[in-house]
């Protein structure tokens, strides 16, 4: 994807991030909202960084080129989801990975934060247009879901569709 910086958001215990890290040359900065997390990180990998950082309620966002959601927004409920994709619009960065389920049979629905439904982006409430490119996450059998690659400008603004 020719980036430099990348923020890994939620970067969680590193288990598979840690494997792909090593074989890129770029700066990487991981952020989760779970404190023992980062501090079990830094002490694991030293030669990255790493931030406490809520995706929901921050608006101060690293300065990095490419923004990694994994296998997050499905747990928020849609108000939530809104509040994080309009910082990440208001942020200085360019692209976003994000995770997303994709069936022809799936329909949003709303949920509490912290629960778990499966989430089209590319469908109501949300919108967004197809992604530039898509790679897929899931095995045979699972309910297919892709890594998904917008430009952050491309994505619509969610506070004027609702």
């Amino acid at each position: 994807l020719n980036f430099s910086s990348i923020f890994d958001l939620p970067c969680g215990d590193m288990s598979w991030m840690k494997f792909v890290i090593n074989d890129l040359k770029i700066d990487y900065i991981g952020g989760d909202i779970v404190p023992e997390l980062i501090n079990k990180n830094k002490q694991n990998f030293k030669k990255l960084n790493f931030i406490e950082f809520d995706i929901i309620n921050s608006k101060a966002y690293p300065k990095v080129e490419l923004i990694h959601v994994k296998d997050c927004l499905f747990h928020f409920s849609f108000s939530d989801i809104v509040k994080v994709i309009t910082s990440l619009k208001e942020s200085n960065i360019k692209q976003i990975l994000l995770t997303s389920h994709k069936s022809k049979i799936l329909k949003n629905l709303d949920i509490q934060t912290g629960d778990f439904r499966y989430l089209d982006l590319e469908k109501k409430p949300f919108n967004f247009p197809k992604p530039k490119k898509r790679v897929k996450d899931f095995k045979l059998g699972e309910f297919p879901k892709y890594v998904n690659l917008w430009n952050i400008d491309e994505i619509p603004n969610l506070l004027n569709e609702k």
